[in-house]
């Protein structure tokens, strides 16, 4: 439960916990008191993997200027004219 989206509040997804091995579901307080319990070097190690396969290199995926794009959300910025920020446009 932990790692998945979760989009209800923490007292619904307590009552919807699989699996439903529970007489009476888990409250929100005990929840969040078992969260404390659990190490950290597993969500350590997730985010290792993650990373590792993200950027590993791929002779099939397509990348930009030489960058592999994981996210854009097409917003821009309007940058001012100096002659410093033009040099630096023109050698990328």
């Amino acid at each position: 439960m932990i790692l998945r989206l979760v989009k209800k509040s923490l007292g619904i997804e307590c009552e919807l916990m699989e699996p439903s091995t529970f007489k009476i579901p888990p409250s929100k307080q005990a929840f969040s008191k078992a969260r404390y319990k659990i190490a950290h070097t597993g969500f350590k190690e997730l985010l290792d993997l993650s990373l590792q396969t993200a950027y590993q290199d791929d002779t099939s995926y397509g990348t930009w200027r030489g960058y592999r794009v994981i996210a854009g959300d097409g917003s821009s910025v309007r940058l001012p004219g100096s002659q410093e920020i033009v040099s630096v446009h023109l050698s990328v």
